[in-house]
């Protein structure tokens, strides 16, 4: 009979489908780690995936918070496979998570602003255009509509960064 070989990939599900956003640590991700033989010891590479297809496509938009979130999970589990947590590793991902966070406000309250500013803008352009000129343009709208679609990107980065 022939020897049997240990296996050389595990394969896990983490997180849960309620958490959409895939950038998120609890998001459903599915975790293979590949061991081979490296010399006296082993090398354990780590390969994470989003859990849905459906969401795949959030992955490429959102490197950075993937990178942070995911790679706090990941250091976290090599934490317990070691006997002891990486500290050092995860409080550095913990700094820079806060520093995005930090970054997503601040952008996300320039959003705001600069979307009022041009929804101000645009009204009374609008405005003028039909009460002075008696020019009626639905065309006019445009800018109107422009400020009201960054005010709400700029709330949803101020909600990221919370």
């Amino acid at each position: 009979m022939g020897e049997k070989s240990a296996p050389t990939s595990i394969e896990a599900v983490h997180g849960s489908l309620k958490t959409v956003s895939v950038w998120k640590r609890d998001a459903k991700k599915k975790l293979r780690f590949s061991i081979q033989a490296k010399g006296r010891g082993a090398e354990v590479l780590l390969k994470i995936s989003p859990g849905s297809l459906m969401y795949a496509d959030d992955v490429g938009t959102m490197k950075k918070e993937i990178f942070i979130n995911w790679g706090t999970l990941a250091e976290e589990i090599w934490g317990y496979v070691e006997g002891k947590l990486g500290i050092t590793v995860v409080s550095e991902f913990l700094k820079s998570r806060s520093n995005l966070a930090e970054a997503n406000i601040v952008l996300g309250k320039r959003m705001i602003l600069i979307g009022a500013v041009i929804l101000v803008i645009g009204i009374a352009v609008f405005g003028v255009s039909i009460v002075l000129l008696d020019f009626n343009s639905v065309g006019l709208a445009v800018l109107p509509i422009i400020g009201i679609i960054n005010m709400f990107w700029g709330a949803v980065k101020l909600r990221w960064g919370r």
